[in-house]
């Protein structure tokens, strides 16, 4: 388990501990199996950053394993942690069309980065006006497809 209390620190990482996550390494097989078919690595999320999202305060979350279970009461924010990452896969909420219903009320932007298992590094930055800023690799991109070909993402709801 990372965390159980709610919004604790570890010694020089903020974490969200609202809900618990829980990381397991056993799908290995089918990571092995995509990089075969694909001729790609998969990439998944190391460490994720995300501010301003929901109920969400700035909070960190180091993943050390290939999956990760979120759970926690009512309320806690495990929805709105699954919406920064296709937030990170593809510019969007998979909840609203509308971002300014993603953006906490107290804030007038979003953010949301992540270290990516194969090194690389990404950021989404949305306000209130529905702009956005994209960073890739310290580089800066200005079509959110370009982020599904570092973190693809399928949301079935």
């Amino acid at each position: 388990m990372l965390a159980n209390s709610r919004h604790s620190r570890n010694s020089d990482q903020k974490v969200c501990t609202r809900c618990s996550i829980y990381q397991f390494n056993i799908i290995e097989i089918n990571t092995k199996l995509f990089t075969i078919l694909s001729g790609k690595n998969l990439s998944m999320i190391k460490k994720l950053h995300y501010d301003s999202v929901r109920n969400l305060i700035e909070s960190y979350l180091t993943i050390n394993s290939q999956l990760c279970i979120v759970c926690g009461p009512n309320g806690a924010g495990k929805t709105s942690v699954l919406e920064c990452i296709n937030i990170l896969g593809t510019g969007r909420s998979f909840r609203t069309h509308q971002i300014n219903q993603v953006i906490n009320k107290e804030k007038n932007k979003l953010q949301v980065f992540a270290e990516l298992n194969t090194g690389d590094k990404i950021g989404v930055e949305r306000n209130i006006s529905n702009e956005y800023n994209l960073r890739i690799n310290k580089e800066n991109k200005n079509r959110l497809a370009v982020l599904a070909e570092y973190l693809p993402v399928r949301t079935m709801t």
